[in-house]
């Protein structure tokens, strides 16, 4: 690895000292976190030395540098380099919010908005932080940090008991204990077989604040069964609205 000591004469024969001024580089590694430091190569010195490690300045908070970028690189008193920029050609990725969590193993990701429009218009997402088992009826407790319309997919998995033929079966989605619109069905073949079935409502202006979600068999269907082996995930887009 290069000292700068080792590649002086190398800078002097561009008529300047590696310490002087800021120096175009190209990133020489990919970092695997954000808090891991990367090397850089510096064409005008050497093509083949790596200097580093270098710190680097993030442009966001998801994506990180890859090797190829162009850079700009300047030295510090103590001689250590520094990635003071670096050019991807694309846009910023930021991603504000935290996780919010519910009761019963349920995850929602708050987006954090502009204090003067209240977060109004404002797109957050969540669901289950893992699979609920069954029998049905069985619940999730979410709470809204704002007032949204949410779009719910909820995925389920159910039979058709012994005493039942081939024929219609499926289960339907409660919301703060109604019933919503769409329920997911489908024709089974043959009984104790498990299948899972998934459907989509849309809730309108949800109040901020706790709400259940409820996975159960519907009436229009007696031979609907599930046992511990079912299954059932959710996940939500959310709207923030005034």
């Amino acid at each position: 690895m290069a000292v700068i000591q080792d590649l002086i004469p190398e800078a002097q024969k561009h008529g300047r000292g590696v310490m002087q001024g800021t120096w175009k580089g190209i990133i020489a590694n990919n970092p695997s976190a954000f808090g891991k430091q990367v090397y850089v190569i510096i064409p005008d010195i050497s093509k083949d030395h790596r200097w580093g490690p270098c710190n680097w300045q993030p442009q966001d908070n998801m994506n990180l540098p890859v090797v190829g970028n162009s850079c700009l690189v300047v030295f510090d008193n103590q001689r250590a380099p520094w990635v003071s920029n670096w050019w991807t050609g694309q846009p910023p990725n930021v991603q504000n919010g935290k996780w919010v969590h519910g009761v019963g193993g349920a995850a929602i990701w708050d987006a954090i908005g502009p204090a003067d429009v209240g977060g109004a218009g404002l797109v957050y997402a969540g669901g289950s932080s893992g699979a609920m088992g069954g029998p049905w009826p069985k619940s999730w407790t979410v709470t809204l940090p704002k007032k949204s319309d949410v779009t719910l997919t909820v995925s389920a998995s159910i039979y058709t008991d012994g005493a039942g033929s081939a024929g219609m079966n499926g289960f339907m989605v409660n919301w703060d204990g109604s019933q919503l619109p769409c329920y997911a069905d489908m024709f089974f073949n043959e009984t104790l077989s498990h299948k899972m079935l998934t459907v989509t409502n849309t809730i309108r202006g949800a109040a901020a604040g706790p709400h259940t979600i409820q996975v159960a068999a519907p009436s229009a269907y007696p031979h609907c069964a599930s046992d511990a082996n079912d299954r059932a995930t959710f996940s939500a887009i959310c709207v923030a609205v005034p």
